[in-house]
Formats: C-alpha cells, sequence, structure tokens
C-alpha cells in the first residue's frame, strides 16, 4: 500500500512540475510598440 501512495505522490508531483514549466516557458508574444508623441516643452515663468 505504501509503495502506491509514494507512486501515486511521485506521478502528481511529476505533473505539477510539468505545467509550472509549460507555463513559464510559454513563448510570449511581443507587443507592437505604438508611437507616442513627445509633448512639447512649454515655458513657464516663475514670479520673482
Amino acid at each position: 500500500m505504501k509503495k502506491k501512495a509514494m507512486a501515486g505522490l511521485i506521478a502528481i508531483v511529476a505533473i505539477v512540475a510539468v505545467a509550472t514549466f509549460v507555463g513559464c516557458l510559454e513563448e510570449e508574444s511581443v507587443p507592437t510598440p505604438t508611437p507616442m508623441l513627445t509633448p512639447s516643452p512649454t515655458a513657464t515663468s516663475t514670479p520673482a
């Protein structure tokens, strides 16, 4: 009985490990950068 429990535990750990690595190694698509307009600097006067 103990061998069955140990084999089941090892199987569960192996399945979880594979699922984790598949999620981590999944190829992520790089989002295309959108052109952003930089705001032009505006002159501000400071009171003297």
